[in-house]
């Protein structure tokens, strides 16, 4: 009987069967109908979700100046009709299941059967399946609980809530986790290297990209090392210094009373704490407070001779360089990172700061994300993916799926492809076979 109703009454497009009271209950609750039958041993549960939500709109962490506008809501079903839209391919697979006891929270595993590696698939969902709370908020609760390397600063699960970006990772032979309640979807596994990837990357030409790509990982290094260096140099190298820029920061730097490890640490926890000011405040009031506070606090402390002009450039650059990560969650770990080596480098110099970068190598280079090497494609070497890292070639030459993330599917192009001196060499013939 309830086979019949299920195939030849209802008009709703999901209907399940239940055999249980409890499985009953917690649909109930979760906003479906139970159409109760007697006699039978089975309940139908009918697809009649429906409740506020926020509407589609723009990623305010993951803005583009080319590329799709539209972003992720709290409303699982919407997030996977929205990848849908894109993937048009019967071999998406989008598996859904309950975590939380008591928050019976929906989640799904999202993939491309035939190119995301079964693998990776399985140990995703093994991990998942053996998570045991009582309640799932956000997504970055399961996050926490599968990562590789949770002692680390540098993130092994990327999160995003840009849908274009989800549609590309699993183009790519990723596999996404997306989590009921939260716009925020994870992606693994995950490369240091695509954490600096913007997702609009993509979307410019190869030229373009390229630099704006190399300028990101230049102010990687800027946020993490130029306080350090500039600690290192002026304490114990200055002979390293070109004189004229020697007399110049020891000009400015006359009165003041602090050593100039104390100038950038004091001036580096003044930057955090009115970064992290702006954050809690409301929008437009937190930009102003951010700008505003940065300037009058810096130019108040010069005029006052607790900090010299010079230290005033490398924290603001230092801050601005920071903000050149795409990933929130690489950007923290740089920002962490920072404090220990100025550390390092007041009590150790650049020989301090080598070692540190030595030992800061080896870590990244144990670190995997489901089985793929962080480091890589560096380490282990693949040339074939190094078309994608440092700089982007056209997408003509990336004939390949990256291998770092062991797709099923290795082939991304076909031979329509073609690049541009190829049909010049051999044109298309007319009114023939193109």
């Amino acid at each position: 009987m309830a086979l019949y109703i299920r195939d030849r009454l209802l008009t709703v497009n999901e209907v399940k069967l239940v055999k249980t009271f409890p499985e009953l209950i917690t649909f109930v609750l979760s906003g479906e109908t139970a159409i109760l039958i007697d006699g039978s041993g089975q309940a139908l549960i009918a697809n009649t979700r429906g409740w506020e939500h926020r509407p589609i709109s723009e990623p305010l962490t993951e803005s583009v100046i080319r590329g799709p506008r539209v972003g992720f809501n709290e409303i699982m079903k919407t997030n996977t009709a929205q990848i849908r839209r894109w993937i048009r391919d019967p071999n998406l697979r989008i598996k859904a299941f309950q975590l939380g006891r008591r928050s019976k929270t929906d989640i799904a595993v999202a993939y491309i059967e035939g190119i995301a590696n079964p693998e990776v698939v399985d140990e995703v969902q093994r991990r998942l399946k053996k998570i045991d709370i009582d309640g799932i908020i956000e997504s970055s609760y399961i996050e926490e609980m599968i990562e590789d390397s949770p002692f680390s600063v540098f993130p092994t699960v990327q999160d995003t809530e840009r849908a274009d970006r989800v549609v590309a990772a699993l183009l790519q032979g990723r596999v996404a986790i997306i989590t009921d309640n939260t716009p925020f979807v994870l992606l693994v596994p995950v490369t240091f290297w695509s954490l600096y990837y913007a997702a609009e990357d993509y979307y410019h030409r190869w030229p373009l990209a390229s630099l704006l790509r190399f300028v990101r990982f230049i102010a990687f290094l800027f946020s993490l090392y130029l306080p350090a260096f500039f600690i290192a140099l002026s304490t114990f190298s200055p002979e390293l210094i070109p004189f004229k820029l020697a007399v110049a920061i020891a000009g400015s730097r006359e009165g003041v009373p602090f050593p100039v490890f104390i100038e950038v640490f004091l001036m580096e926890i003044a930057i955090e704490i009115i970064r992290e000011a702006s954050i809690r405040l409301p929008g437009p009031l937190g930009q102003t407070i951010g700008i505003v506070g940065g300037f009058i606090l810096g130019d108040a402390a010069v005029r006052a001779g607790i900090i010299s002009p010079i230290i005033t450039v490398i924290v603001a650059l230092t801050a601005i360089s920071s903000f050149t990560a795409p990933s929130f969650a690489v950007a923290i770990g740089t920002r962490i990172l920072r404090f220990p080596l100025m550390i390092i480098a007041a009590v150790g110099g650049l020989f301090g700061i080598s070692m540190a970068t030595i030992l800061l190598i080896i870590h990244l280079a144990s670190i995997k994300s489901f089985g793929t090497p962080y480091l890589s494609p560096f380490t282990p070497f693949k040339p074939e993916d190094m078309k994608d890292t440092l700089f982007r070639v056209p997408w003509w030459a990336m004939t390949y799926r990256p291998g770092m993330y062991r797709p099923f599917d290795q082939v991304r192009e076909g031979n329509g492809a073609t690049p541009w001196w190829k049909r010049l060499v051999n044109p298309p013939r007319k009114g023939g076979d193109r």
